[in-house]
């Protein structure tokens, strides 16, 4: 996934291109056969102990996937990054422990949607008249 993700990043399209790019391969992986969830919440669950070495490596993981989608979304305006990233992490990881449940198409149109989404929201947020984005 890191070199997916930093092969994309690299790329150096505008950032919500690189958002959206990151989304689809996330999708793409939850389309593919044999699927069968987030390898690091699997892993998670198998070793929930947080001292455990298995959990600090996913715990790592976390921590990379979530400053990396930061980085991307500080690029675009003044608004601050890290509450649109916590919401790009948990669509992530909805989509990713149930797009083996079920059918992953829907799951998929969802995750994809709900990233553009969030887009527009960190977008307008920093236009809005009025709005004090330092504090927001």
């Amino acid at each position: 996934m890191r070199s997916q993700v930093d092969t994309i990043v690299a790329r150096g399209l505008p950032a919500p291109e690189t958002l959206q790019a990151i989304a689809r391969s996330i999708a793409e992986g939850i389309r593919s056969p044999g699927f069968r969830g987030c390898a690091f919440l699997n892993a998670a669950a198998e070793y929930p102990d947080p001292a455990h070495p298995v959990h600090q490596a996913v715990l790592a993981h976390r921590q990379w996937f979530s400053h990396t989608i930061t980085e991307v979304l500080a690029r675009i305006g003044d608004a601050p990054a890290e509450p649109a990233a916590r919401h790009v992490v948990m669509l992530r990881d909805g989509a990713m422990a149930t797009g083996c449940l079920s059918d992953p198409e829907p799951i998929c149109d969802t995750f994809l949607l709900g990233v553009d989404g969030l887009l527009q929201l960190h977008a307008a947020s920093m236009s809005l008249p009025g709005t004090d984005t330092a504090q927001a």
